[in-house]
């Protein structure tokens, strides 16, 4: 398989910890995430990308496809 990513399958995921991003986006813009996110993602497609979820969610993409 030919390297997609620099550093190839080590560097995909960098460390995997989670809050490592906290404090990263202003209040103002997680209060646009906030307001976009009701326009654009089911429910379920909100929680699997805010907090991760099982395999057997719903993510409402497929009126997109």
């Amino acid at each position: 398989m030919p390297e997609v990513f620099k550093g190839g399958q080590a560097t995909f995921i960098n460390k995997g910890t989670n809050g490592r991003w906290r404090d990263v986006l202003t209040d103002e813009g997680l209060d646009l995430y906030k307001e976009t996110r009701g326009k654009v993602l089911s429910p379920d497609c909100a929680t699997w990308l805010e907090e991760g979820a099982g395999k057997n969610i719903e993510l409402g993409y497929d009126d997109y496809f």
